[in-house]
Order: structure tokens, then sequence, then C-alpha cells
């Protein structure tokens, strides 16, 4: 059975590097290279995620604010 951990994140798009900054007001703060055009940005958030707890994308999901700075994920773990 799996564990889901929720948490929100709070994204800077467009910066110079992709890198998880730590806590900023109760959120991960992450930096995106990525413009926030297309999903792109999403996917950047994911791929960062991944490396940044050494688990597969597929663990990990935006289940709220897709479209905004502050994003509510979930990630799955056993």
């Amino acid at each position: 059975m799996s564990n889901i951990k929720k948490f929100e994140v709070l994204v800077t798009v467009n910066a110079k590097k992709t890198e998880v900054l730590g806590m900023h007001d109760g959120a991960l703060k992450v930096a995106l290279h990525a413009k926030p055009v297309d999903g792109e940005a999403n996917k950047e958030l994911l791929k960062a995620l991944s490396a940044h707890f050494k688990i597969p994308k597929s663990k990990i999901e935006v289940v709220k604010g897709l479209a905004s700075r502050r994003k509510t994920v979930t990630i799955a773990t056993l």
C-alpha cells in the first residue's frame, strides 16, 4: 500500500537555472528555467522534484494550481 505526501510548492519561472531553493512561506520554493508556456514549467517542475527526492516522475503529481505559481503536489511513496 502506498503512502501519499501532500505539500505546497512555490514556483519561480524564467530563472537562470532550475533548482530547489528550500522552504519559503510554508512552501517548497523551486526556481525553473522554463517559461510558463504549454505546460513546460509544470513538466520541468516534475523533473526537478524527481531529481531532488530521487523518485520517479510517475510518483509525483500536481493536483492543484497548474496555471498558478503556488501549486499543491502529491508524492506517492511505498
